[in-house]
């Protein structure tokens, strides 16, 4: 390989996963030198998976953390609610991080994030209940063709965890299956999803504590995080730097 041009040996080796680049590098001394250049291989594979979205200062200058971190940090402060993609009633603020129902006269609908959650990439999304008259909130995916004039989870294009019942709920039904058994959640509860696309599901956090069974599988390929509001003076908000939790 030593006789290849820099280029070529730098596109190979960025075909790897991390887990490879670690075994690549226990394979002989030049092989372990080369990969040990972070500004190398794993600032090249960094740029080129995360198209230049990357926020080093967030990993203290180190290419080789972002890329073991999957560069979540760097992507949970990109998360903003997409105003042309609400449902009638809900209104955003605060730079698009916050979210209120404000109209009586309809029913409850949802609001999507303006970043998709796509193939092979893992995400973490937050949010934090700033008020809930009665818990009729849920917290979900939804894919790109969802009705936003109903609850995330009413059709097949939605899934999602309702405060309300304390269970999944997808094409309208609540699945007693994933019950959620710890302590009430209301104003200042902090929901977040693991959202790992690799493997295709999402684990659910409460409160930075990992849920026991509630946990979404087989979605689809491309999806948004998505929230439902249902009664007047719900409010939610996009925790932009959450601590992320190991997943």
């Amino acid at each position: 390989m030593e006789y290849l041009p820099l280029e070529i040996v730098v596109e190979i080796f960025s075909e790897l996963s991390t887990k490879e680049l670690l075994n690549a590098k226990l394979v002989c001394r030049s092989w372990c030198h080369f990969i040990s250049i972070e500004d190398l291989i794993w600032r090249f594979i960094c740029l080129k998976r995360w198209f230049g979205r990357c926020n080093i200062a967030q990993y203290g200058g180190s290419w080789k953390m972002m890329l073991m971190d999957d560069n979540l940090r760097t992507k949970s402060l990109e998360w903003e609610w997409d105003k042309n993609r609400c449902g009638k009633g809900i209104h955003t603020f605060h730079n698009n991080r916050a979210a209120v129902f404000q109209a009586s006269n309809y029913a409850a609908c949802q609001v999507l994030c303006s970043k998709s959650c796509v193939r092979d990439e893992r995400y973490y999304f937050e949010v934090e209940i700033i008020h809930t008259v009665r818990g009729a909130i849920n917290v979900g995916i939804s894919s790109q063709n969802v009705d936003l004039e109903r609850r995330c989870g009413f059709d097949g294009n939605g899934w999602s965890f309702s405060l309300y019942s304390g269970t999944l709920f997808h094409q309208n039904t609540w699945a007693n299956r994933s019950s959620y058994s710890g302590p009430l959640l209301g104003a200042g509860s902090r929901i977040g999803m693991a959202i790992d696309m690799r493997n295709r599901r999402i684990i659910f956090f409460f409160n930075g504590i990992i849920s026991q069974g509630v946990v979404l599988e087989r979605i689809p390929s491309e999806v948004f995080p998505s929230v439902s509001l249902g009664d007047v003076g719900d409010c939610v908000a996009i925790i932009p730097n959450p601590i992320i939790p190991k997943f």
